[in-house]
């Protein structure tokens, strides 16, 4: 989804299969608290996307992270950063650092209609799928 958004987006070198995916909340850095931190570690492969819903950016908020994912490229070469905002807005913090930007008013929406379309087999957690939607379109 991301790369549709943007064909910049890096994307892991190989198989998404490989590996272990490790999805952190709150991950503690110098300078501030990454708000969701993805990892592989057999594709070096990171992702941090910083989720700004009801509150602002923090002076050098994009920044810090930018020079954080910079400095851990020996073991994640590839990495990338992604601005979640409610209307897909700017960052004012990123200082030169490359960010992509995501909304919720289209991208979520648009990314759950696909994983709805592909079919999700648990009716329960397809329910829960279109109600998120819903909630997201609402916001």
């Amino acid at each position: 989804m991301c790369q549709r958004r943007d064909q910049n987006f890096p994307l892991p070198d190989g198989d998404i299969d490989q590996g272990r995916w490790a999805i952190i909340a709150e991950h503690p850095i110098p300078g501030g608290r990454l708000d969701i931190l993805i990892q592989n570690s057999v594709l070096q492969y990171q992702c941090i996307i910083e989720n700004k819903i009801k509150a602002y950016e923090q002076p050098n908020q994009l920044n810090n992270y930018g020079e954080w994912l910079k400095n851990n490229t020996k073991d994640f070469a590839n990495h990338a950063l992604i601005f979640l905002t409610v209307h897909g807005n700017e960052a004012a913090s990123a200082n030169g650092h490359e960010f992509f930007r995501l909304s919720y008013r289209i991208d979520i929406p648009n990314w759950l209609d696909r994983a709805i379309e592909k079919g999700i087999d648990a009716p329960a957690v397809r329910e829960l799928v279109v109600q998120y939607k819903y909630l997201v379109e609402n916001m």
